[in-house]
């Protein structure tokens, strides 16, 4: 009984990592996904600058609570 018990807990140590692996993937594309977006819209505003923080928001579907942040974070740099 004690080796299947420790058979039983290594096995399911190996699945909590498999699974905390897989977890921390998904969290880095996330972490990559959004850095992408804050890129593609820093570029933007930098090109377009005078564009209302609505109208921004509006065509990347972002709040402009979000966009006067990027706004602010960029006039910072």
């Amino acid at each position: 009984p004690y080796i299947r018990q420790r058979i039983a807990d290594v096995n399911k140590l190996r699945e909590e990592r498999a699974k905390g692996k897989l977890e921390g993937k998904l969290e880095g594309k996330l972490e990559g996904k959004l850095e992408g977006r804050e890129l593609t819209i820093s570029t933007f505003l930098s090109k377009m600058p005078n564009m209302p923080d609505a109208e921004v928001a509006s065509l990347f579907d972002v709040t402009t609570d979000y966009i006067r942040k990027l706004r602010e974070k960029l006039n910072k740099v």
